[in-house]
């Protein structure tokens, strides 16, 4: 896991708006694939509210970093399948 992938994992855990919206997500999702897209869509959303696009490329570059499908099946096997 990179640090970057890690400090999603942290904010996800401590941030109780984000988790709510991924929580929901997670029980419309229909396969890993579709929840691992909605997560990244919900984590960008909320990062990009209100910042400029110099902000916006910066965090874009350290996102692209991130393995959303890993953190996607870690939340699945938790919370789906477990």
């Amino acid at each position: 896991m990179n640090i970057h992938q890690s400090t999603i994992d942290l904010w996800i855990a401590n941030d109780q708006d984000i988790y709510r919206d991924i929580m929901d997500a997670l029980k419309d999702a229909d396969n890993v694939y579709d929840f691992s897209t909605q997560l990244r869509d919900i984590v960008e959303g909320k990062l990009f509210d209100g910042v400029d696009t110099f902000q916006q490329d910066v965090m874009m570059s350290s996102l692209a970093e991130v393995k959303w499908n890993e953190i996607a099946d870690d939340f699945w096997a938790e919370y789906v399948e477990g």
